[in-house]
């Protein structure tokens, strides 16, 4: 019998708790952030190394299998979850002890210590203000400063927010850490900021649940569904909503629970669909699943891409875990 696919691996005598790590609190959506701690041992590049070199050589339980996935017994159990149109998606849950199996994930969110505050603003368009400055291509440590000066400027507390008055405060350098920085986007975010301030009526839109909610911040220009998602999410700590970022999308990818060949911008409501179905499926809170597989992948670029098993993010395409072989479709469970 060939066997032409070395799957997953177990080096000898380990746990699930080994291969896993505790997410003190996870709140935010960059890192490393304010309230964000993520528990693991420091290591060095002999250390990573040596890591990958055990996963590889790892005996006497390695698993293999054929060009058929005959006699195959670690690929967990056969589920299903549902995408944006109510169709079935299979895929195979894993060992928990598995890097990147949904069980891997699922296994780190029930032992992590996750609060359930999820807020980085006081009300409404606080969470706004935090939520748009934040978003892609900035880092926390670079954006704090300049949602603290439009907090001061008294900005949030008018009806009205002037884009030349916005972009006058994101264009003003800040001391950070001993250096003098600009935030990256100051027209462009200045530009949505505007839009949505002017667009929020915190006592409407209070009365709105949370689907409803997203949807109505979607409509604000320049507010997509992963912005307005992360906003309901952290204002209300909702499980309604997923927040499909890069880092979420890789993670589901790899599990099987999300399909290869989707795309976050077009697909983002079957991600959502997907994301919300597996944690349901599962008894785990939605936002802490997403809060949990978030920090650990945003915290540690080596560690992301052992669990993920790449060596780089721009050359190597992201593959499930099982190879298109073992495919729940193509082999009986």
């Amino acid at each position: 019998m060939a066997t032409d696919m070395l799957i997953r691996q177990r080096p000898a005598g380990s746990s699930a708790a080994a291969l896993t790590t505790s997410i003190v609190e996870a709140r935010t959506r960059d890192a490393p952030l304010v309230g964000h701690s993520i528990d693991r041992p420091q290591r060095s590049r002999s250390a990573r190394a040596t890591r990958k070199q055990s996963l590889t050589d790892a005996s006497p339980e390695v698993v293999l299998c054929d060009h058929r996935g005959v006699g195959v017994w670690d690929r967990g159990e056969l589920r299903y979850v549902r995408d944006s149109r109510g169709d079935e998606r299979p895929y195979w849950s894993g060992q928990s002890w598995q890097l990147g199996t949904a069980r891997f994930w699922e296994e780190t969110c029930r032992q992590a210590s996750v609060s359930g505050h999820y807020r980085l603003g006081e009300n409404l368009r606080d969470e706004i203000l935090a939520c748009v400055l934040g978003g892609y291509g900035v880092r926390w440590s670079a954006v704090s400063p300049y949602i603290e000066r439009i907090r001061e400027s008294g900005a949030l507390a008018r009806d009205v927010v002037a884009i030349d008055e916005l972009r006058l405060l994101l264009t003003e350098p800040v001391l950070i850490d001993g250096r003098w920085q600009r935030y990256r986007f100051p027209n462009q975010r200045a530009r949505r900021l505007s839009s949505a301030l002017n667009a929020v009526c915190e006592r409407e839109y209070s009365k709105l649940g949370d689907l409803e909610l997203r949807d109505a911040l979607m409509l604000i220009e320049g507010i997509g569904p992963k912005t307005a998602s992360w906003v309901v999410r952290n204002h209300r700590a909702s499980d309604r909503v997923a927040i499909i970022d890069i880092h979420i999308a890789r993670a589901g990818i790899v599990a099987g629970v999300f399909d290869p060949a989707w795309d976050v911008n077009r697909h983002y409501l079957d991600f959502e669909a997907a994301f919300l179905s597996w944690s349901q499926s599962v008894g785990l809170s939605a936002a802490a699943l997403d809060s949990v597989i978030w920090g650990y992948l945003a915290g540690d670029e080596a560690w992301a891409k052992d669990v993920l098993g790449v060596d780089s993010y721009s050359n190597v395409a992201l593959r499930p875990v099982w190879p298109p072989e073992m495919a729940p479709g193509n082999v009986q469970s």
